[in-house]
């Protein structure tokens, strides 16, 4: 997802299914490179290495419900540039690293350069469903992101709910950003901001992808004024 500039940056969001907090895993690292072999043009994020317009991590606290969940940003990223990128890292004597993945960044504000996005919503507890709606729409438009409307689940204060949706879709949304915003079946849990990269309060917001301004809106949210907001650590509003 992003949380800033879509054409510089990427944030990631992550879970290590620890079993308490006493041995939760607060090792937060994102490394990515050019190539899918991770050994070229390479940059590593960890709490060493992040600051103002390089990038952050950073974890949140041990939940009975999530485990642990890791989040980080990157900054400084080539417009129009495809990455591949790993996250882990290493804690005492454990070294463990996901299976590298590639994304793209998008391209810059003043460029006419065609893209795709799909836009869905409302799988309502259907990971089956939402899975093979998710598949279809990376290969057979091969979207720069998706943008989803609300209802990933029946009821967002279910952990088990969130977990069947990951783990059905991971292989399809591993490089694919998700642009998500609030439906009513999410109840504004906190499974739902703890488990996803939003800007702002995540109620809504907007973002600019090459020359296209996109608006993300939550119609159950009763607040007032549209939202703007900067990333963790890059430069580049989401409007």
């Amino acid at each position: 997802s992003w949380l800033s500039d879509p054409s510089t940056s990427m944030a990631f969001t992550w879970r290590t299914l620890d079993t308490s907090e006493a041995n939760m895993t607060r090792a937060t690292v994102v490394e990515v490179c050019t190539n899918e072999a991770m050994t070229e043009g390479c940059v590593r994020i960890d709490s060493e290495n992040s600051g103002e317009n390089v990038g952050a991590v950073w974890h949140l606290p041990y939940s009975d419900n999530w485990k642990t969940v890791h989040k980080a940003e990157i900054c400084g990223l080539t417009p129009g540039t495809t990455y591949y990128y790993r996250v882990g890292g290493v804690q005492g004597e454990t070294e463990a690293w996901s299976t590298p993945a590639p994304f793209s960044t998008g391209p810059t504000a003043d460029s006419n350069s065609r893209f795709t996005f799909v836009a869905m919503g409302d799988s309502r507890g259907a990971p089956d469903r939402l899975s093979r709606t998710i598949r279809a729409a990376v290969e057979n438009e091969n979207p720069a992101f998706i943008i989803f409307s609300g209802d990933f689940v029946d009821d967002g204060t279910r952990q088990s709910e969130w977990d069947a949706m990951f783990q059905q879709s991971e292989e399809y949304i591993r490089s694919t950003p998700i642009l998500p915003v609030l439906g009513n079946h999410e109840h504004a849990a906190i499974h739902y901001y703890a488990q996803f990269n939003v800007p702002g309060e995540g109620g809504y917001y907007g973002f600019q992808f090459g020359n296209a301004m996109f608006a993300n809106l939550n119609d159950c949210w009763n607040g007032s004024g549209f939202i703007g907001t900067y990333g963790i650590a890059c430069t580049g509003t989401m409007i």
